[in-house]
């Protein structure tokens, strides 16, 4: 969550300051921010996890790309003036923020296990991005209705082709499933 919300000040440190260059300094920013708190973890805060320093640069700059992406869908572009009175001011950067950590985060932490073949995370990944594309439709249309109702339609359309996708994966993973019942009372476990 540190890394994307780095990804949150990037993005809004280069759109400030870049203009129609704003995304790419926000992901330069992103990767150079993300890059000095990985050494930080590792080094002063003695976490010793090797790939601490790329992760978090990775994280930092998917995050920014994020939060620019949904930004821009929300408002029509990526200038700064209007990214600031219609996705921060409004406070949609808080539905952006969890929306992108669910994107990218999320597919990572659903499907870990020795039986992971990366097409069950894929299509979680798949899957967020279609609700995401939703929000973001849903929030664009105070803007305008047009693109806004055929952004929610392909998101709702990316969403149910996604989550089949990965419903079939995942039968296809499980071993079994069984109901286990109830869990004992104090007075049957003596």
């Amino acid at each position: 969550m540190l890394a994307l919300g780095t990804g949150v000040v990037a993005a809004t440190f280069g759109l400030a300051v870049g203009g129609i260059a704003g995304p790419i300094i926000a992901v330069i920013s992103a990767a150079i921010i993300g890059l000095i708190i990985g050494v930080l973890a590792n080094k002063v805060l003695n976490m010793g996890i090797p790939i601490m320093e790329q992760s978090m640069t990775e994280i930092a700059t998917a995050g920014t790309i994020t939060i620019i992406g949904l930004s821009t869908a929300m408002v029509g572009t990526f200038m700064f003036d209007e990214v600031l009175t219609g996705v921060i001011a409004t406070g949609y950067i808080a539905v952006i923020f969890i929306a992108g950590g669910l994107g990218i985060l999320h597919p990572f932490n659903a499907n870990l296990g020795p039986d992971e073949k990366q097409d069950r995370t894929l299509a979680t990944a798949f899957e967020k991005g279609a609700i995401a594309m939703v929000v973001a439709g849903v929030v664009a249309s105070v803007n305008d209705g047009a693109s806004a109702t055929l952004t929610i339609l392909v998101g709702l359309i990316i969403w149910y082709v996604a989550f089949s996708e990965f419903y079939k994966r995942v039968k296809r993973d499980a071993f079994k499933v069984t109901g286990s019942g109830l869990l004992p009372s104090k007075e049957e476990l003596e």
